[in-house]
């Protein structure tokens, strides 16, 4: 998101007029749900070997997907059970090599 930065002054209707709840939030935001999240997530791979982790990192994003059709009723479509199923393959490919 810092890259697109430079793009800002583009949007004709750039307002900053939020309340401090709105504030509030996007503080939360940006400290607890991103950087802690990134911090638990290092801690995490820190405490399981590499192959562990080459295995569990591409399940995760199976797991984001099957969420999203879950809980927020997104489509799954062709390419989402392609990508799950070319997904599925790599990781029993890495997991029976090693």
């Amino acid at each position: 998101s810092l890259l697109l930065l430079p793009a800002v002054p583009l949007d004709q209707n750039l307002t900053f007029d939020l309340s401090l709840t709105e504030w509030l939030c996007i503080l939360y935001l940006a400290t607890f749900a991103t950087v802690g999240a990134y911090h638990f997530f290092m801690k995490g791979l820190e405490s399981v070997s590499p192959t562990v982790s080459s295995i569990i990192l591409p399940i995760e994003v199976i797991v984001a997907v099957f969420l999203s059709v879950l809980l927020f009723h997104d489509p799954f479509n062709f390419y989402s059970g392609t990508g799950a199923l070319l997904i599925v393959t790599g990781v029993a490919l890495v997991s029976s090599s090693a």
